[in-house]
């Protein structure tokens, strides 16, 4: 008889919210919530893909809102010719991945700070080819076809299935092959190659799903908001929060991204329609960065490290 492992408390905690999500948008009326949902995932997927490259792999970008804009872009332009949101915003997120390979071959031969600066020149010289350019809208971008499937709870499933495909890959990623090459990377890429690892291979394949990821990210955002424009989806914003989230929630964890992008997207939305009205609009950097300096000085390994301390000595007594 083949005797099946018992699921753990955890586990059991896990498939329990899963199902509550799933079923949330059919048991609960209240389009506000839904809405929030919506934003907290697409943030979840987009810390997900900078945990992918910078967590997993070491290498801190700063321009990945690079392919989070051109995936919105490339989504945006296929709606407009025809084509439904899903489609659309398959082939767009996998655009951004064919940008990612010329891009990491550049790139990715840098180290430090001159890898991070140059991600931020990349998004930065798109955001002024994209606002340049009068064939995709220029400054005044593009409002985006509204189709019959069009709805909130058909960009919470989306926007879900989003999550639960980041979060997958990023679990394949640590436990496989390439993460294994990835954690050897992170840890000294010099010793990496000495014992024969390619590490331009591996940090290139990493670059290029993360890209796909947070491209899936920026195609949801543009479609579900109906309108993209250049200084929105290549801002530096966009990478900065990438990076709150998943410092924030504990960068190389799977389950980081999704904790600090819950946190992150929910304290912009209150903060933003609530203090921010009564302070100043950007307040909400200011706390982003409150938290972020707490996280560093006390948890270095961010929100995942401090639920696995309080397990760890809960385990102990």
């Amino acid at each position: 008889m083949i005797r099946r492992k018992p699921l753990s408390s955890v586990n059991v905690i896990l498939l329990l919210i899963l199902v509550i999500l799933v079923i949330l948008p059919w048991v609960v009326d209240y389009p506000y919530l839904i809405h929030m949902l919506i934003i907290v995932f697409i943030g979840i997927t987009a810390a997900a893909a900078f945990n992918i490259i910078a967590g997993l792999a070491g290498q801190l970008s700063l321009g990945h809102a690079a392919f989070y804009g051109f995936s919105a872009y490339c989504t945006v332009l296929l709606v407009k010719a025809g084509w439904s949101y899903l489609p659309a915003i398959i082939v767009g997120s996998l655009a951004s991945g064919l940008l990612a390979i010329p891009l990491g071959l550049i790139t990715l031969r840098l180290r430090g700070v001159y890898f991070a600066f140059a991600t931020l020149g990349a998004a930065e010289i798109l955001r002024l080819v994209f606002l340049s350019s009068p064939q995709v809208g220029a400054a005044s971008g593009i409002v985006v076809p509204v189709l019959p499937e069009y709805s909130k709870a058909y960009f919470y499933y989306l926007a879900l299935a989003s999550v639960l495909a980041s979060i997958w890959a990023t679990h394949r990623i640590k436990t496989s092959r390439l993460g294994y090459g990835l954690a050897a990377i992170l840890n000294d890429e010099l010793a990496s190659k000495t014992l024969g690892i390619n590490t331009m291979l591996l940090k290139t394949i990493a670059f290029v799903i993360s890209a796909i990821i947070a491209g899936l990210a920026g195609s949801i955002f543009a479609t579900y908001t109906l309108y993209v424009e250049p200084n929105t989806v290549f801002s530096a914003m966009i990478s900065i929060e990438m990076q709150v989230m998943a410092i924030l929630g504990g960068l190389g964890t799977v389950a980081g991204p999704i904790l600090g992008g819950a946190v992150i997207k929910i304290i912009r939305e209150v903060v933003t329609y609530t203090l921010g009205g009564i302070i100043f609009p950007g307040f909400y950097l200011i706390v982003y960065g409150v938290l972020l300096v707490i996280i560093i000085l006390y948890s270095p390994q961010g929100l995942v490290g401090i639920i696995e301390e309080r397990l760890r000595r809960r385990g102990g007594k």
